[in-house]
């Protein structure tokens, strides 16, 4: 049996895929310049390779495909690279993370940059709900989970790209053998494994759980 909320997210989810709505999500993540995002902290990865000085690029273009409500629990899928890059100023076509690495081989370490491009792939978060009023809305909603996922073929068309720094043959070539290596599914798994885990940490799922309940409550008490 549907409840009043149920239909007021139904109206939600309506709205941000709206491209004519002032609530359009990417035009929302745009505005409030979540995009790009810079991840604190770094990534440690497979083999002795650690990512850090990471920035996000592209997540704006997102579309919520999906969403579900059992009891206080409201569980969101979005789909990335939903829409064509000009449909909204400044929408980008894909996720694109870059930053510095650190690769570790033989008790000896190099450094450089890396650069990994996801042409599709979903997200999906789930959190708990509490209403307090719904109108003027006071709705606020804890995530308590956020994990990627990429199906095998979204999987292929993700590329990751290393340039270490430096000159040499011994340089060059371990460049192109962690070039061949990232390009496996094995070592794509491990870096999209490694991003799952940076997105559970508690501060990105408290920024989360702001951006979402504002996003509710400013929409709700605007339209409703």
């Amino acid at each position: 049996m549907s409840t009043p909320f149920d239909f007021l997210i139904q109206m939600v989810v309506k709205t941000i895929n709206d491209p004519g709505s002032d609530y359009f999500l990417p035009k929302v993540i745009l505005a409030q310049k979540h995009d790009p995002y810079t991840v604190d902290g770094s990534l440690t990865v497979a083999d002795g390779l650690t990512l850090s000085d990471i920035t996000a690029a592209g997540i704006a273009n997102v579309k919520m495909a999906d969403y579900k409500v059992e009891g206080s629990t409201l569980s969101l899928t979005a789909d990335f690279g939903a829409y064509p890059a000009d449909k909204v100023p400044g929408l980008k076509a894909d996720v694109t993370l870059t930053g510095r690495l650190a690769y570790e081989i033989e008790g000896q370490a190099v450094t450089g940059s890396f650069t990994c491009v996801i042409p599709e792939g979903d997200v999906a978060a789930q959190g708990t709900v509490a209403v307090h009023q719904l109108s003027p809305a006071q709705i606020s909603f804890t995530v308590s989970q956020v994990a990627m996922s990429l199906t095998a073929d979204e999987l292929t068309k993700t590329t990751i790209t290393v340039a270490l720094d430096g000159d040499g043959p011994v340089l060059k070539f371990l460049q192109e053998m962690l070039n061949k290596q990232l390009q496996e599914a094995e070592r794509k798994e491990a870096v999209l494994t490694a991003v799952n885990h940076k997105l559970s940490d508690p501060t990105l799922l408290s920024q989360a759980s702001t951006l979402i309940t504002n996003l509710l409550n400013q929409l709700l008490n605007d339209v409703v």
